[in-house]
């Protein structure tokens, strides 16, 4: 008899976990495992990627996009006490204004559709809604989260958490650098972490780089240094602040390059105007959401992550195997990924570096040919992290 296993994950936005999520679908054997799929909201750009023999369950969300299950949700949010209890914690633990992001994920999952189906293995695939939904919502007989960031130089507060994580079996983090933190911030449950890197198939990767109809072709006609980044834009977190400071001082400086960001969030608008307002509207290319960022990636000459904290990046792993050099900031487990001085440029996790790093490839350009040849040396080994993923299971 098959067993059966239940992914959990919010919506299949565009990001590395939700391409980790379906390479790890596309690698299961579906003739040893049943799988069934519930999301958030059965929504996102990756949607119709997920492998067939995948069963996509009824959202979870109780709320429909109306105007009555709208009101519906504000009434809940404020008379089940999430609006008190999310603002409490937020200006007690962390000093400011606003509604915590973990009180509000709960809401959620309070709020969300129960699976009345038994599992063997339930699987939350992203913290906060996806893995308290499994830790609350679902039956099975085991229960593992997976926590993508690097948790403790996150702002999230750990009394929320603990309550709910003591109760997984299995505790997924995706590097080293994050296991270990994770463990000094939760030492009580280091007996259930383990260290599982995002799964990534080259070849789904490499197919998606080839499609050319996805890409305007005009817009990458340049003959300087190409350098892209595609994240969600969140000016803090991602650094992109520091990406206009840098592109400010090497057009001063008379460099000639484009920059490329793909991705949309809470700050584009802001990008926008700061882009403007330092005279970098040729410089920087604001593109968006972009579902396949694949080609335009592969049509550029070097990635660049100015985050000042990540967990482990899948866009870094996706751009080397594209072929291209990266320039990344020292987060907990750069040097997981890239090989300082070798594929690829490791600057101090400070707000003027990534300057330094693209000055250094400007300065160098047969820099890009070595590491270039470096990356095609290096293998993902896929075999051994779905190895250890079915152990997990059993």
């Amino acid at each position: 008899m098959k067993k059966k296993l239940l992914f959990v994950y919010p919506e299949l936005m565009l990001g590395g976990s939700t391409t980790s999520l379906i390479s790890l679908l596309k690698s299961i054997n579906y003739d040893k495992y049943e799988v069934d799929l519930i999301l958030y909201k059965n929504r996102g750009e990756y949607f119709n990627d997920l492998p067939e023999q995948v069963n996509i369950l009824h959202e979870a969300s109780i709320f429909i996009d109306s105007i009555s299950s709208k009101l519906k949700k504000i009434s809940k949010f404020f008379f089940s006490g999430t609006f008190l209890k999310g603002f409490y914690f937020e200006l007690v633990y962390k000093k400011e204004i606003g509604i915590n992001s973990q009180i509000m994920s709960l809401f959620h999952s309070n709020n969300s559709n129960k699976v009345e189906k038994n599992y063997d293995v339930a699987i939350g695939y992203l913290e906060l809604w996806a893995d308290y939904y499994v830790l609350q919502k679902v039956n099975a007989q085991k229960k593992i989260i997976w926590i993508h960031i690097d948790y403790l130089n996150t702002r999230f507060i750990p009394l929320i958490d603990y309550k709910r994580f003591k109760n997984a079996d299995i505790i997924v983090c995706v590097s080293e650098s994050c296991l270990l933190n994770f463990n000094k911030v939760f030492p009580q449950l280091s007996d259930k972490s383990i260290v599982l890197e995002n799964l990534l198939l080259p070849q789904y990767v490499e197919n998606m780089a080839e499609k050319r109809e996805d890409i305007d072709v005009n817009l990458m006609k340049y003959d300087g240094l190409k350098l892209i980044t595609v994240c969600r834009l969140s000016i803090h977190t991602k650094g992109l602040d520091r990406s206009i400071i840098a592109a400010k001082k090497l057009k001063v400086e008379g460099y000639n390059f484009r920059w490329f960001i793909i991705g949309d969030g809470e700050d584009f608008e802001l990008m926008r105007d700061m882009i403007r307002k330092s005279n970098l509207i040729n410089e920087i290319i604001l593109m968006g959401e972009i579902k396949n960022p694949y080609p335009y990636i592969k049509q550029c000459d070097v990635y660049v992550m100015a985050s000042r904290r990540e967990g482990k990046p899948m866009a870094v792993t996706e751009a080397q195997i594209l072929g291209l050099p990266i320039i990344v900031t020292n987060y907990s487990s750069a040097k997981e990924q890239v090989i300082n001085g070798k594929d690829g440029i490791i600057v101090d996790n400070v707000d003027d570096a990534i300057y330094s790093g693209i000055k250094e490839i400007l300065d160098n350009p047969i820099l890009i040919k070595k590491f270039k040849e470096n990356l095609l040396k290096r293998e993902l080994k896929n075999e051994e992290l779905i190895e250890k993923f079915n152990s997990i299971l059993e």
